[in-house]
């Protein structure tokens, strides 16, 4: 190594040995008393003698001992005099008082007697603040100190000892903090120390790149060896072995390249020649080539795939072999009547894999013998003959019947017992004496209940065989002495009279209407509103309930609440605000129509100004004393002044309580999404709601809160009452069928009911429905609907669909089309229901296949947005025919198996 490389080595150790010691100190922070210490000197060498303080009292905390060459860390050893420096600062403060404390502290403890130099500052010092003035001697003796350390720290410098040399320059700061000189020279050392570091780790972390890089060119991992190589060539330029080395991987990467493409090729022509052999059936060989690849790349996922194919396949064709030869085995054993061989041989062949070949030579085997045990035990039974036939059940006039018979057998009959209804008794039982008549007759007479009578005859043999007969009977008495003909006739009686009353009433009815010269009668306007939410009070109808439920929980509640109105789109939720507006629930309230789809805002100024400027023209009569314009400075925190705006409504409300309708709440939750209103505006209403006494929220939406994002709506979930705005009752149906067009528009025979059947009182599609009979009335120019009509009207409709029909379907997932198409095709009339096995039995016809558990939670989810209903017998029908029908003719299952295939192969 030369000689002036190894002289720089050796200077730079202790630089590097304190610059690990730095690097440790800048670890820990002030976690030690060491590195507090050394800021404070850091502070208390620039003449920061504030900023000293907290570190020196954070090292007093740590380590409260002052120490001489007290041990820092590693070989690193410092003078520890704490309460000395904190002295000297507040000394340079003006601070005499502390300073005098500390000092003597410093002397208290001890330590600072072992260093002359810093017991004499300390008195010199001490004389200062008691305004003893220190001898010159003293002063000469001090200013010599100075001079001394100084020139020693500069001969240091010089030397290269630069550690040496920073200590020197402190001590001259501790006896003269002033001294420029020694202040400017610790700059320049600090500064070198940091740049000697700097290069010494360039220099190592060089040698670091160049030794792994080394390390991963042998584990052949060569592209993380180049980039190793490039960067310790990026910090040297000029290092020979970087560039060697990289001039080295880039070749072996480029062969690398070279024998990988090789290899591809191969890959390539033995995955063509394989899958050429497996088209022309030669598995084995085409095996072998795939085979072959999986060596060469055993990630290959399209060799691995293809060799699985040609082993099942081959395997399969193996099992196939062996099945036939077992099967053409067991129908030649089968032939020489060696069954339980070739039964063996039919169980192996099946083990194998299904084969209709083996299943049905199976069982031909197994009813071959049962046919042979049923004849060997026929064989041993007793053989009896009754004068009852066995393939029919007789039927009887009279309470009483004659059973006769023979039994007889070989081995001896021994007893015979019948059983007529339950209760058994013996008609023939041998006494013992002698052999046993091997053929014994009988007859006995049965006494019958009426209805089905069920005889058992059991005989029993020497051998205790026993021959088991049954035969059933029917006794009927004479069918016009029964009470159930009583009643028949009288119930034949009632319904031919109320038949005849209904047929006269009904059919004099409607004759009369059709020949009845009545003038036709314009129907104009069409009083039936589709689409829009009604606003009229003449138009609505029902809902009361829901009425006296809003106005008990605002009546009942001290502070405000939240309530929600939901519901299937088109239940009547925004006509119920509307109402509300109007007036429907009294005087002592004031309600604030808000439609949230018109509310076009872009942040949370805007929205609640809005807010604010609805509800000051919904009130206008009570004279709001609050500036709007407010709401316009962006600058503003909107939320307090709608509080205040709410205060000023409140207070004009007096005793009146301010209710706020919003309809479509939900868009609220979106605004949020967009980032044109902050979340901060659901707790913002929670409180409103908790604190605001007579301030009421009514929401109308199509879900709960719990259905929407939890972390949004979690503040109003505690104060929220919730009702559904569901279906009419039928009372209401009939009123809202009738009353719009009373002394207009006659419905005969079954009219009406037609109509809640096909709706069941959902307020949109019976007015679609009673809208369509007038459009058609006044086109025919009549004004009697009759039940024939109906079918021209729901054709009317199924050809034309409102868009609700329209977006109700598309908001289906596949599962669920599926399952309501097939239960409109399983319904064949309004009333049917039907079961979960049936939907599947038609499902299966259009290869959709889904669990009982699938069709069940489905119809159950349909059920609960009552869109369906169901039975005690859990089976289901359309809660609405109109929907039926519509599935059934527009969304077929076979046009929604269509659909799902389309979907799947997109």
């Amino acid at each position: 190594m030369p000689q002036g490389l190894l002289k720089i080595i050796r200077k730079a150790a202790p630089v590097g040995c304190l610059a690990l010691a730095l690097a440790y100190s800048g670890l820990h922070g002030q976690d030690t008393w060491y590195s507090a210490y050394e800021l404070a000197l850091e502070k208390i060498a620039a003449g920061h003698w504030e900023e000293a303080i907290a570190p020196l009292e954070l090292a007093v905390r740590l380590k409260p001992v002052p120490e001489l060459n007290a041990r820092t860390y590693g070989v690193w050893h410092r003078d520890y005099l704490p309460y000395f420096q904190l002295g000297l600062v507040y000394y340079n403060l003006g601070d005499n008082e502390k300073a005098l404390e500390n000092f003597k502290r410093s002397l208290a403890e001890g330590a600072i007697y072992n260093s002359p130099e810093q017991l004499e500052l300390l008195r010199s010092y001490t004389n200062a603040i008691e305004g003893k003035t220190p001898s010159s001697v003293q002063q000469r003796q001090i200013n010599q100190k100075i001079e001394s350390e100084f020139k020693n720290g500069l001969e240091l410098e010089g030397r290269g000892e630069m550690q040496e040399a920073l200590l020197k320059f402190e001590s001259v700061l501790t006896f003269d903090p002033q001294h420029k000189d020694a202040a400017e020279h610790i700059r320049r050392i600090k500064a070198e120390i940091e740049h000697r570091e700097s290069e010494i780790r360039r220099r190592a972390e060089i040698a670091d790149r160049l030794a792994h890089g080394k390390s991963l060119l042998e584990a052949q991992s060569y592209l993380e060896a180049l980039t190793n190589f490039q960067k310790a060539l990026a910090l040297d330029p000029d290092n020979a072995e970087a560039q060697a080395s990289i001039t080295k991987v880039e070749a072996l990467l480029e062969r690398q390249a070279r024998e990988k493409e090789r290899r591809r090729q191969r890959i390539g022509n033995l995955l063509a020649r394989g899958s050429r052999l497996f088209h022309g059936s030669e598995l084995e060989a085409a095996k072998a080539c795939f085979d072959s690849v999986l060596v060469l790349e055993p990630g290959n996922s399209e060799a691995l795939i293809a060799s699985r194919r040609a082993g099942r396949l081959i395997e399969e064709r193996t099992r196939a072999d062996i099945r036939a030869s077992m099967l053409e085995e067991a129908a030649r054993l089968m032939e020489h009547d060696s069954l339980i061989t070739a039964r063996d041989l039919l169980i192996g062949a099946r083990q194998l894999g299904q084969s209709r070949d083996a299943d049905s030579l199976y069982e031909l085997l197994e009813n071959s013998l049962a046919e042979s045990e049923r004849r060997r035990r026929m064989r041993d039974l007793p053989q009896v003959l009754l004068n009852l036939p066995a393939d029919s059940a007789v039927r009887f006039t009279k309470p009483t019947a004659s059973l006769s018979g023979t039994a007889a057998d070989d081995d001896g009959i021994l007893r015979i017992a019948i059983t007529l209804n339950g209760r058994e008794r013996d008609v023939f039982l041998f006494a013992g004496n002698g052999p046993a008549p091997g053929s014994q007759s009988f007859e006995e007479n049965l006494d019958l209940a009426e209805g089905a009578n069920r005889i058992e005859l059991a005989v029993y043999d020497g051998e205790q065989n026993i021959a088991a007969i049954s035969r059933e009977v029917f006794y009927w008495p004479p069918f016009w002495k029964t009470p159930l003909f009583a009643g028949l006739c009288s119930g034949l009686l009632l319904l031919g009279g109320g038949g005849y009353y209904y047929y006269r009433r009904n059919a004099i009815h409607i004759l009369l209407n059709r020949l009845r010269r009545r003038p036709f009668e314009l129907i104009a306007p069409n009083p039936f509103i589709v689409g829009n939410p009604i606003r009229s009070r003449e138009m609505f109808f029902g809902r009361e309930d829901d009425f006296r439920y809003v106005k008990n929980k605002v009546d009942n509640e001290k502070y405000g609440s939240l309530i929600i109105l939901f519901g299937e789109r088109r239940a009547g939720k925004t006509s119920v605000l509307y109402q509300i507006v109007g007036g429907r629930l009294g005087t002592n309230y004031l309600p604030v129509f808000i439609d949230m789809q018109a509310m076009a805002v872009n942040d949370d100024s805007e929205f609640l100004g809005r807010l604010a400027e609805i509800t000051s023209e919904a009130l206008r009569p009570q004279q709001i004393d609050f500036e709007l314009s407010v709401f316009e400075d962006h600058s503003k925190n909107p939320y307090p002044l709608f509080e205040k705006f709410i205060d000023k409504v409140l207070a004009a409300a007096g005793e009146q309580k301010l209710l706020l309708l919003v309809d479509e709440y939900e868009l609220i939750e979106d605004k949020v999404e967009e980032g044109k209103i902050k979340k901060d505006i659901f707790l913002f209403l929670s409180g409103l709601v908790e604190h605001k006494a007579g301030l009421f929220l009514i929401f109308a939406g199509n879900h709960r809160l719990q259905d929407r994002k939890k972390s949004y709506w979690e503040p109003l979930l505690q104060r929220c009452d919730y009702r559904n705005i569901s279906y009419l009752t039928p009372n209401d149906t009939r009123r809202l069928i009738q009353e719009p067009v009373r002394g207009k528009v006659f419905y005969l025979g079954s009219s009406i009911r037609t109509i809640m059947r096909l709706t069941a009182g959902q307020p949109f599609y019976t007015q679609l429905i009673c809208r369509n009979i007038v459009e058609m009335l006044n086109e025919e120019k009549r004004n009697s609907i009759f039940d024939e009509d109906f079918s021209a009207i729901i054709r009317e409709i199924n050809d034309n669909p409102p868009p609700q029909m329209i977006y109700f379907w598309a908001g289906l997932g596949a599962q669920e089309k599926s399952i309501l198409s097939a239960l409109a095709e399983c319904c064949r009339s309004q009333n049917y229901f039907t079961g979960q096995e049936d939907i599947a039995a038609v499902m299966k016809k259009y290869s959709l296949s889904l669990s009982a558990d699938q069709i069940k939670k489905v119809c159950e989810n349909m059920v609960g947005r009552e869109i369906l209903e169901s039975d005690s017998k859990e089976e289901y029908r359309f809660r609405m025919d109109l929907f039926r029908l519509w599935i059934r003719e527009e969304h077929n299952l076979f046009k929604v198996s269509q659909e799902i295939e389309r979907q799947l192969a997109v």
